[in-house]
């Protein structure tokens, strides 16, 4: 099966918000055991979807691993072509998740397909999972039951050819501030919970003020960055809102950093005795490994020096253990845009990486 078949199968399932999640990894375990792969499809009780794990060769000695996402956004509006079939319109090829990113998945499953499993001295995995686009959730699933452990990783996200080796850190936070209602005629009987968060925000940009002076050369911007991205309070303007919900994120730049906002932002709260639930919702260091061998390799292959993201992905949270991972796809980067496509001359040459890749670390 080419490529572009191999595509065409993935697009068809219609993996929004992991609507068809089992649907496709069957169909890519199927396609894996067919080129003597083993395969493992993990199950979350609690959500039903599943994560598949494959390998090849020596299962205790696997040295290289591929890990991708199988869900995408929603189509959105402003499109000319079907989302959930293959259009190709010279070397585009349109369809929902053809950057986003099944078109990094087909090229893997090429590059696989024209691999000798008899020949290979270190074993190589192949990891798909649910649920990036909203909360990693698939990963970290799978994180939970199974360890990697010294393993060079490719994530298979759309990155035109351009191996990406650093990428920024979080910390994400929902804050539940937690007032008193009152009428609006007499506002001194309430407590006013849109209030508190004003005053939070002052406080949090003041200490963020301090964060952005600390810079890493490697990012562009070059510090962290602060994003009020939510708020939601009060119900009727003659009255006294007791509730309000703030969401924010910063986005990091060495390690340890999430851990010291974590900490300052619970010291916020308490010094200025703001009545609040708080929840992280996502917390991860950054990815720094522009100086690995592995990252040059990849550099080498793919033709393209390497470079950085503020974007995170799955490697976030498979950045421990002596693992290194490197970001790269095919392109152009059309994730998330109306008539998403894939360029098929930049499939075939990120099949020809991926190969080239398993051949220098598992041959």
């Amino acid at each position: 099966m080419d490529i572009e078949n191999i595509l065409k199968k993935l697009i068809r399932y219609d993996t929004t918000a992991d609507k068809e999640n089992g649907k496709i990894i069957l169909w890519i375990s199927d396609f894996l055991k067919s080129k003597s792969l083993r395969v493992e499809i993990f199950t979350d009780k609690k959500s039903g979807k599943s994560v598949l794990f494959a390998s090849a060769g020596p299962e205790k000695n696997i040295g290289l691993y591929f890990v991708g996402h199988t869900d995408t956004v929603p189509a959105g509006d402003g499109w000319k072509y079907e989302p959930f079939s293959l259009t190709k319109k010279g070397d585009k090829l349109f369809g929902l998740g053809t950057s986003d990113m099944k078109g990094g998945i087909a090229a893997a499953l090429s590059a696989i397909a024209r691999i000798d499993p008899e020949k290979l001295k270190r074993g190589f995995g192949m990891v798909f999972t649910f649920d990036e686009e909203k909360t990693f959730g698939g990963i970290r699933y799978f994180s939970r039951k199974k360890e990697i452990r010294s393993g060079k990783i490719i994530i298979m996200e759309p990155t035109d050819g351009k191996p990406i080796v650093a990428t920024k850190g979080v910390a994400a936070f929902r804050i539940e501030f937690l007032g008193r209602a009152a009428h609006g005629s007499v506002p001194d009987l309430g407590k006013n919970a849109i209030e508190m968060a004003n005053a939070f925000i002052f406080k949090l940009q003041s200490f963020y003020g301090e964060i952005k002076k600390e810079k890493e050369a490697v990012f562009d911007p070059e510090f962290a960055t602060l994003n009020i991205a939510k708020i939601s309070g009060g119900d009727a303007i003659n009255k006294v809102p007791a509730r309000c919900v703030l969401e924010f994120e910063m986005r990091t730049i060495k390690g340890g950093q999430a851990d010291e906002i974590v900490s300052q932002v619970k010291k916020i709260l308490e010094e200025e005795r703001l009545e609040a639930t708080m929840e992280v919702l996502l917390k991860s260091d950054p990815i720094m490994n522009e100086k690995s061998e592995f990252s040059k390799m990849m550099e080498r292959l793919a033709g393209k020096k390497l470079t950085s993201a503020n974007y995170m992905t799955e490697a976030s949270f498979l950045n421990e253990n002596g693992n290194e991972a490197v970001i790269i796809g095919p392109g152009p980067v059309m994730a998330h845009k109306a008539d998403e496509y894939v360029s098929k001359k930049s499939l075939e040459k990120m099949t020809d990486i991926y190969r080239k890749a398993i051949e220098q670390v598992c041959f």
